[in-house]
C-alpha cells in the first residue's frame, strides 16, 4: 500500500498546532508523521517515517516533508 493511500492530509499548515510548528523547524528538508499536535516520527523517507508512526500505534499519521531553508515542502 502507498504512503499517501495510508495517510490524512493537511489542507491548511494552520491546522498545526503552534507548538508542533516550532518543533518541526528542527526538522527542515525531512520527512514527518504528525498528528495535529504531536509530532511521531521524523526520517529521511515518507515510508520510514509512517513505518515508525505505526510501531507507535498511530494507523494514519499525516505524513509531511517539512520545508528546507528554500521552502520546498510537501504534505500526503
Amino acid at each position: 500500500m502507498m504512503v499517501a493511500e495510508r495517510s490524512t492530509a493537511l489542507t491548511q499548515p494552520d491546522e498545526v498546532d503552534p507548538k508542533l510548528q516550532k518543533e518541526l523547524l528542527n526538522h527542515a528538508g525531512e520527512w514527518v508523521a504528525i498528528t495535529h499536535d504531536r509530532l511521531l516520527a521524523a526520517a529521511a523517507t515518507a515510508s520510514e517515517a509512517v513505518e515508525r508512526a505505526h510501531k507507535l500505534g498511530e494507523d494514519s499519521p499525516i505524513v509531511y516533508r517539512v520545508p528546507d531553508r528554500n521552502g520546498a515542502g510537501f504534505f500526503f
